[in-house]
């Protein structure tokens, strides 16, 4: 129930209303965060790692244009590269490629990357044979979400109330409750 997502479930799950020559989705999750280490600043607001440095739609939409000029050389076809930019569900797109399965946080994750990963993806006009789904429990008996989530936004059971999730309240463009402000650093 976010303003800033499209509200028609029905599109969002149909890419053939953003392409309609769509036969086939080539999606890719680029790691982000080893290694890194927070500057040490005294400015308050922390924010995700992957917010750091430049622009991540920008680096994964170079990497799927690269990886489209490279399929070229065998096979030409029509394609369209995909960053959260469109109404399109990126993470359900993703998890149907078999890049990982929902964890208790509702973030994508898979056993090499966890959460860390820039969600990307190719709608083509080529058939491409599908690839597996994860259909694993991903977290097993794993809480670290639910016990570090810091406006306790995320649920045992992997629910989530997006009203108060830090990610939200980065993007949303409502008053932010004064109850979720300290937490967001």
């Amino acid at each position: 129930d976010c303003e800033f997502e499209e509200q028609n479930i029905n599109k969002r799950l149909n890419a053939k209303n953003l392409f309609p020559e769509l036969k086939s989705i080539i999606a890719i999750g680029v790691p982000y965060g080893e290694g890194y280490k927070f500057p040490q600043v005294s400015k308050k607001g922390l924010l995700s790692v992957s917010s750091h440095g430049e622009d991540y739609h920008k680096t994964v939409n170079s990497l799927l244009v690269e990886l489209a000029e490279e399929i070229m050389h065998h096979i030409e076809f029509k394609f369209l590269p995909c960053v959260d930019t469109t109404f399109l569900i990126d993470k359900e797109i993703c998890r149907s490629a078999g890049i990982g399965n929902y964890g208790k946080n509702s973030l994508l994750i898979n056993k090499n990357n966890g959460s860390f990963m820039n969600l990307g993806y190719l709608l083509t006009d080529i058939e491409i044979p599908a690839d597996t789904i994860i259909e694993e429990d991903i977290c097993g008996t794993c809480s670290l979400c639910v016990k570090s989530c810091p406006n306790s936004a995320i649920f045992e059971n992997g629910g989530i109330n997006s009203k108060r999730c830090v990610s939200y309240l980065t993007q949303t463009k409502n008053y932010i409750p004064m109850e979720y402000r300290e937490n967001m650093g």
